[in-house]
């Protein structure tokens, strides 16, 4: 009977030494997985910060490249006022060039009277001439 329990206890044991030996084969296992696992996991975590610090820099990107569009404008603004401005100069200028070319028509047509006055007086230094000039122009 001794025998017997001892067969028995031998036999016990192995199955709890297979037991044992399952779940430590078990355990490496999840050790493995989980050190897989947190691979992985630090790996995403590693990309959505690198994700993240990209979406700063890109932010950062628009935030200067929309106070450049708005600088953009603002000289397409003043550009376009100077233009107008510009434009109402030469109207002015113009108008200006026009008034001044009919006084100097007027001025000419009186200077240089329709009739022959100046010939009538050539050689005459007593300001006939002259006089018969203004009253030509008056006319």
């Amino acid at each position: 009977e001794g025998a017997k329990a001892l067969a028995e206890e031998k036999q016990e044991n192995a199955r709890l030494r297979n037991a044992l030996e399952a779940k430590r084969s078990l355990l490496e296992g999840a050790a493995r997985e989980k050190a897989r696992l947190q691979q992985q996991l630090d790996a995403q975590l590693a990309a959505s910060l690198g994700a993240a610090q990209d979406i700063q820099r890109l932010e950062a990107t628009l935030v200067t490249r929309q106070r450049d569009v708005e600088a953009l404008e603002d000289c397409v603004a003043s550009l376009e006022q100077h233009k107008k401005d510009s434009a109402h100069q030469d109207e002015v200028k113009r108008a200006t060039l026009d008034a001044l070319q009919r006084k100097v028509e007027v001025l000419a047509k009186a200077r240089d009277p329709p009739c022959d006055c100046k010939k009538a007086f050539a050689g005459d230094d007593d300001g006939d001439e002259e006089i018969m000039v203004r009253f030509s122009s008056v006319e």
